[in-house]
């Protein structure tokens, strides 16, 4: 670095459930971003994603016009929870994808071409099956106690209808990927749905660690600008997915089906 280049300070807020990927990345890269992680849970109420992140955002000092210092959110679209956050005093770098779905497979373009191959996935991340939201578990632990068991499971097969196969996203940086997988495999036995299994691409996390910040994978938002809906949903952006858990998590419940945009 030359003596007149300034030094970009760079902070990282990001889901928990994308904590493996993000500490890999970091280790990896030797980087000194400082990452925080804010709970997954937050994604029942999208509201609540954004109260906790402006919370954050107003710890930011900054240098008063966002020069030499950016915030990367580890978020997407995420029902809605990012959009109005405002750029205070730090440029704000958001992934331009609709959710963690997009960040596990390396970015919308590879979403889309794995979506229009089957459109009836269910996928599923390790991040969320650490926190048992796999339709077996939410069944189980959550909907039998509510309304009981036939009902229960009543209400997942209706809610899983429309689905033929579930997806696991495996990004290669989990020793415990094998008991993931056997839980993953009893939902999709349980459920009467194809098991498929892909390997996850860590590109966009790395890209979330150290830049580029290019256009067609980052919406960036400049000092006193706020984030916006249109900006994930322009052509080229984010795909559209519309989850099959709205009623458990607002939106994301870590298992999604999608419909990207043409």
């Amino acid at each position: 670095m030359s003596a007149g280049e300034k030094r970009t300070s760079r902070r990282l807020i990001a889901c928990e459930s994308l904590r493996p990927e993000l500490e890999h990345v970091i280790r990896e890269a030797g980087s000194g971003v400082q990452a925080e992680y804010l709970d997954q849970n937050l994604h029942r109420h999208p509201r609540r994603i954004r109260a906790e992140l402006e919370k954050r955002l107003s710890d930011s000092s900054g240098d008063g016009n966002g020069s030499g210092c950016e915030t990367v959110l580890g978020y997407g679209l995420c029902s809605g929870g990012v959009l109005g956050l405002e750029a205070r005093g730090t440029r704000l770098i958001v992934p331009r994808v609709h959710d963690c779905i997009g960040l596990y497979l390396g970015g919308p373009g590879r979403y889309e071409a794995v979506f229009w191959e089957s459109p009836g996935t269910y996928y599923l991340t390790p991040g969320w099956l650490d926190v048992g939201k796999d339709p077996l578990t939410t069944m189980r632990d959550e909907y039998a106690s509510r309304v009981g068991k036939e009902a229960a499971e009543e209400t997942m097969r209706i809610e899983l209808r429309h689905y033929s196969r579930l997806m696991l996203i495996d990004t290669g940086v989990r020793r415990d990927i094998e008991g993931l997988r056997e839980q993953a495999q009893e939902n999709a036995r349980y459920f009467d749905l194809e098991y498929v299994e892909v390997a996850g691409d860590l590109g966009l996390f790395r890209r979330m660690v150290l830049g580029p910040y290019h256009p067609s994978e980052f919406v960036v938002v400049e000092p006193g600008e706020r984030i916006v809906r249109d900006e994930f949903l322009r052509k080229g952006g984010a795909a559209r997915p519309g989850s099959c858990r709205d009623s458990c998590m607002g939106g994301e419940a870590g298992l999604h089906s999608g419909t990207p945009q043409r």
